[in-house]
């Protein structure tokens, strides 16, 4: 079982270390973006991502999720050429509706704008390019390639950032360049994960094998768009109440924000699938995911010091004035995604149960309030009411799925260790908060010290834990 927890950590940390890179070339945009880009073109291209997101979610079907489930019980093959034919059908139909319904589309959200109306129909290029890479990228995750995925996707990376500076500076183009650079890093992306699972690709389509794939997977799209609600749809009551640079901004800090979500969540959640459903069948499972949560739980908490003691030195130096209200409302969305990373640790109780309608009825009413909260925030308190609003929405996701998780798994968070991390974690806050040097010293100061209080929370924990501790789950 060591072995297994072990996977997990190495195939996160790959996972982490990949999209560390990809963000890292992001991070280097960011200053271009917004010292090119006004802040109302950087809202258009927020906005028109949300079509994105949306557009995916609904054509995939939960079809990748439904490959975790099913490939242990079907022919690999058949199903990975059933899912991947049926990703290339969808695709289709969506570039044919896209290509009737995005100029009134762009119409009813931006008004009537040549630039959103060019970036909206990319929109449906990239959503088709997205489709094409889920079911191999799927593969990849099941046979645990987590190096093969680290390189592509750096790869991808670098060309993303390349075609980024050649647009903006050679090109001399505006805010499209976002887009058009995604298009065809997510080709590449696709072309890479195909050819790396070929193998199980044939000429073949089986209704039994997708009847079963969307009869999991279709219940995931209400949940799946509940979380987008939550994401995306305080950009649209900011533009609705106040303005598109008013979405530009909030943006900014949202993409900052989810640092947190892309190093600490995503790249735990690209290999927890595989690992969890593994556990679930030992004996002592209960004992072994709730430790990991504790050691999921520092890493998240650490992840979110690190941003909200570093950000304000990066904030002075790259970051245009016209965009640093963001610096304000960061540490709330980043804590958001800390309660996510929470409540996607437990939400696969609801998958190993079979109950994923469950799921979906959590992200639901979750979506409501978050709704209801931006209704009543957004017009008085504009972009710092769209925080709160989200930070609490998250929260309350994460209590109802961790409950829930307890009921189906009697699965129990480890409180006193929490509790003596939480209180170490928020000594060590305090006592960085109080440095004070120039920029890059202070940054480096900072890290430091954060480094040092990680490794020590960590001995501390196995000094007086032993057996027990959470080092344990990955030391013999």
């Amino acid at each position: 079982m060591k072995t297994a927890i072990r996977n997990i950590l190495k195939d996160s940390f790959l996972y982490a270390f990949s999209i560390f890179c990809s963000k890292i070339f992001a991070l280097f945009l960011i200053p271009i973006y917004t010292n090119h880009f006004t802040t109302s073109n950087y809202g258009i291209v927020e906005l028109a991502s949300g079509i994105f997101f949306i557009l995916v979610v609904i054509f995939k079907a939960g079809t990748d999720e439904a490959f975790f489930r099913l490939s242990d019980i079907e022919d690999r093959k058949a199903l990975f050429s059933t899912l991947f034919n049926f990703s290339l059908i969808s695709g289709t139909i969506l570039l044919i509706i896209g290509f009737f319904i995005y100029p009134d589309l762009s119409r009813e959200i931006f008004g009537n704008s040549e630039k959103a109306c060019f970036i909206t129909s990319l929109v449906f290029i990239l959503a088709f390019a997205e489709l094409l890479s889920s079911i191999p990228l799927s593969a990849l995750r099941k046979d645990e390639k987590s190096k093969s995925y680290a390189i592509i996707n750096i790869f991808t990376s670098i060309i993303n950032f390349l075609i980024n500076l050649y647009m903006i500076f050679f090109l001399y183009m505006d805010a499209e360049t976002i887009v058009i650079a995604m298009i065809i890093s997510t080709i590449l992306n696709a072309i890479c994960y195909f050819w790396l699972t070929k193998k199980y690709f044939q000429f073949s389509f089986d209704f039994k094998i997708i009847k079963k794939a969307l009869r999991f997977g279709l219940p995931l799209i209400p949940a799946t768009l509940s979380t987008l609600s939550i994401t995306l749809s305080d950009r649209y009551f900011l533009n609705y109440y106040i303005s598109s640079s008013s979405v530009g901004i909030y943006s900014l800090a949202y993409n900052l924000g989810m640092i947190v979500f892309y190093l600490g969540v995503t790249s735990f959640s690209l290999a927890w699938p595989t690992y969890f459903y593994k556990l679930v069948k030992k004996n002592d499972s209960k004992e072994i995911i709730s430790r990991l949560f504790s050691f999921y739980f520092i890493i998240l908490s650490f992840l979110f010091l690190s941003l909200i003691t570093s950000m304000p030195d990066l904030f002075k130096v790259f970051i245009s004035d016209s965009f640093k209200p963001a610096l304000e409302l960061f540490p709330l969305i980043a804590l958001s995604y800390c309660f996510f990373g929470g409540y996607t640790f437990f939400s696969f109780a609801t998958f190993s149960t079979d109950r994923t309608h469950e799921n979906g009825l959590i992200l639901l009413f979750s979506a409501v309030l978050n709704l209801v909260f931006n209704y009543l925030f957004i017009p008085y308190l504009g972009m710092m009411g769209a925080a709160i609003a989200t930070v609490l929405s998250y929260g309350i996701m994460f209590l109802m799925m961790y409950f829930r998780s307890f009921m189906l798994t009697s699965i129990k968070l480890e409180f006193l260790r929490l509790t003596f991390l939480s209180v170490s974690i928020s000594i060590f806050y305090l006592l960085i908060h109080k440095l004070h040097f120039n920029c890059f010293i202070n940054i480096l100061t900072k890290s430091t010290v954060l480094g040092i209080a990680f490794i020590f929370l960590l001995y501390a924990d196995h000094k007086f834990s032993g057996k027990k501790s959470m080092v344990s789950l990955f030391i013999d």
